[in-house]
């Protein structure tokens, strides 16, 4: 995994390279994508990347089925590293009987036997790390028909930016978390960067985490004493950028946490929002790999997920 995590800037490049030139409609209202697991998360992090650009409403499904709103003006991208994955190949099959745009991203598997519009990536990486491949082709897809501007110098600036990063900080960060709660903490439009640091460290680490996004937690989330859960360390990401009244928000609940719990706050590195975004992004996945090591946990071991899908295949 570290490998892969060390050639990731060069991953970016040649991911947004990857897609084949695909037309689509353009009588489209509306975007879904559509997946699980860590194939999901491409829609998470193209809804907080585009929602101040793109004239459309872009939608997450993680479900059996589609909402009911989606019809034939509805895009979907239909993502699963396997193929396999049984909620996506349900939802896929409730967009098509509704008549919808459809584009698949995968490596193999049932999907790639499907008479769609299809993007191939890399087989045999881990879904989670794969996720390079399962977003940048999609921007480039909807780069190349119009949908959004050109994005070839916000990629390169995510390349340029995690070059140069510091692999002795995710590694310190780790070493807090070891034998404590994660809890991270940041603005709303880097909800999708705290989600994939919760799950990386559920995943690789097979460690319990929690997030909340300013300012809603600043309505419920900080009245909390904290009395029972004194293990805690918090993450902060910090972004000068954000509306300036979110920083208040911050930076007062910083204070009032700091009297409970232990708390390090990150700064984003970046121009662009999404190289701020992906290095959020890369610094969690980093750090949940050095958690792993120092749990002595396998990053790939997912028993639990295959009991779980036994017990699907099993029908109880």
């Amino acid at each position: 995994m570290m490998e892969f995590l060390k050639e990731y800037p060069d991953h970016i490049q040649k991911a947004f390279s990857l897609a084949p030139k695909i037309k689509l409609k353009k009588d489209v209202n509306k975007i879904v994508v559509g997946g699980m697991g860590g194939s999901a998360i491409s829609g998470d992090i193209l809804r907080n990347y585009l929602e101040d650009e793109i004239k459309i409403p872009v939608f997450v499904v993680r479900n059996y089925k589609m909402p009911n709103f989606v019809d034939k003006k509805t895009l979907v991208f239909m993502i699963s590293y396997s193929g396999n994955t049984e909620e996506s190949l349900y939802m896929m099959r409730d967009a098509r009987r509704r008549g919808s745009q459809i584009v698949l991203l995968t490596s193999g598997g049932k999907f790639a036997r499907k008479k769609f519009p299809i993007i191939k990536v890399p087989r045999d990486l881990l879904p989670r790390v794969a996720l390079p491949y399962l977003f940048f082709p999609i921007l480039r897809v909807l780069q190349d028909n119009g949908f959004v501007k050109n994005k070839e110098r916000d990629v390169k600036e995510v390349s340029s930016v995690l070059k140069g990063f510091n692999f002795e900080m995710a590694r310190q960060i780790a070493k807090k978390f070891f034998r404590r709660t994660p809890v991270l903490y940041g603005p709303e439009k880097y909800r999708c960067s705290l989600y994939r640091w919760e799950t990386q460290l559920n995943e690789n680490s097979k460690k319990f985490a929690h997030f909340n996004c300013f300012t809603e937690m600043n309505h419920n989330e900080i009245v909390s004493d904290f009395n029972d859960n004194k293990d805690i360390f918090a993450v902060i990401i910090k972004d000068e950028k954000i509306h300036k009244r979110v920083n208040i928000h911050m930076r007062v609940a910083k204070k009032i946490l700091e009297k409970e719990i232990e708390v390090r706050e990150i700064k984003v590195k970046g121009n662009g929002l999404l190289s701020r975004l992906f290095y959020i992004i890369y610094l969690g996945d980093c750090v949940s790999y050095y958690l792993s090591l120092f749990r002595a946990v396998d990053p790939a071991e997912t028993n639990n997920i295959k009991i779980i899908k036994s017990a699907l295949k099993r029908g109880k």
